[in-house]
């Protein structure tokens, strides 16, 4: 039913659309080898969350839990290309979701809708601007 040349096809397609993305798993072993100020330490648990993919740029979240406090400490990372581009941070909230390359937070966050292609750019949170922190 399936010729040879379709099943290269799809394999090629399939590979076209995720050999730039990063996993999770990825991202935490990139951030323990090159990029220890976010590693974990001692005191605090880590999550680490995948938000999606497109284009070759990755969205990653990061959230530490304060043993002390128990307070949260999020960063919101971009990777481009398998490689961390910088993050946000402080962010109280993560995205909710990311259809076709927009990422929307949870309404009553007050942070602006952004393209995952925009990433960079300062985010707007209640008509303040959050900076990217570019890495290195």
């Amino acid at each position: 039913m399936f010729r040879p040349a379709m099943w290269l096809g799809m394999v090629c397609l399939w590979l076209s659309t995720n050999v730039l993305a990063i996993s999770a798993e990825e991202a935490d072993s990139y951030l323990r080898q090159r990029v220890p100020p976010l590693a974990v330490k001692n005191r605090e648990l880590r999550a680490i969350y995948y938000f999606g993919e497109r284009h070759g740029i990755t969205l990653i979240g990061l959230e530490l839990v304060d043993a002390n406090t128990y307070l949260p400490k999020r960063w919101l990372l971009v990777f481009r290309d398998e490689q961390l581009s910088g993050w946000y941070f402080p962010m109280d909230e993560f995205p909710r979701a990311m259809e076709r390359g927009v990422i929307t937070f949870p309404k009553g966050t007050g942070i602006n809708p952004i393209n995952i292609e925009q990433l960079g750019q300062p985010l707007l949170i209640n008509n303040q601007p959050l900076d990217f922190t570019p890495w290195p």
